[in-house]
């Protein structure tokens, strides 16, 4: 099992004590590594390092300074769309992990849907608006925190999808019916009808898939690809 160490001046140190505490996997509950039980000696070591490290940072010349300090923050304006797609993807995928830990812990689950979830859940939905935010994993997180059963918080989230598309497909046949090019309004129909019988299939699917492995697959996919997004 893996051990994780303190980062201190730029080596991994094993904790003063020599004891580690247990790491728990939030989706399944077990102990899949273990992290430093660090003490007094151990936060001393890294308070030292810092004032070591900012006395060698207070040597360099102001222009000098500056000139990384302007560097850095023209990397974080020129990367600006992609740092906020990586770090929302990651903090999403966090929060999700939270939910569903917590949701676990208290064992409190409803399958009926008060007024005050949808409130709350039509909130949180709105910060799909952010790059990187998946509006059903967001809407899923949100009923899992106000109290659902995994069940009908994918159930909920499914449906809440409803109204906007319902809303599109409006406004694009009317679109369709102002052309003057001829639409075949047949092979619509028919591909209205197979999206739908998909869509319906798609949600039996994924609440049978997390019934059997939870959401923390889903977690760790999306922190790795936001750390793959910072790294690129």
């Amino acid at each position: 099992m893996e051990k994780i160490q303190n980062y201190i001046n730029g080596d991994l140190i094993p904790p003063n004590s020599g004891e580690y505490i247990n790491n728990f996997c939030p989706g399944t509950g077990e102990v899949y590594s273990l992290i430093p039980d660090s003490d007094a000696h151990d936060v001393e070591m890294a308070v030292d390092a810092a004032q070591k490290a900012f006395k060698s940072w207070s040597t360099i010349p102001k222009q000098e300074r500056s000139d990384i300090l302007i560097n850095l923050a023209n990397e974080i304006k020129d990367h600006s769309d992609e740092l906020v797609i990586a770090f929302a993807t990651i903090f999403f995928g966090l929060l999700l992990g939270f939910s569903d830990w917590l949701h676990r812990r208290l064992d409190r689950v409803r399958d009926v849907i008060r007024a005050s979830d949808v409130v709350i859940v039509g909130c949180f939905q709105v910060l799909a608006l952010i790059p990187g935010t998946s509006r059903s994993g967001i809407t899923i997180t949100a009923a899992l925190l106000v109290g659902l059963s995994r069940q009908m918080s994918i159930k909920f989230s499914f449906l809440l999808a409803i109204p906007v598309i319902a809303l599109a497909t409006l406004v694009k046949m009317l679109d369709l019916v102002n052309e003057s090019a001829e639409v075949d309004w047949l092979l619509l129909a028919l591909g209205f009808c197979i999206s739908a019988i998909t869509a319906y299939a798609t949600v039996v699917f994924f609440i049978r898939l997390v019934d059997r492995i939870g959401f923390m697959p889903f977690v760790v996919y999306r922190i790795l690809l936001g750390a793959l997004l910072l790294l690129l």
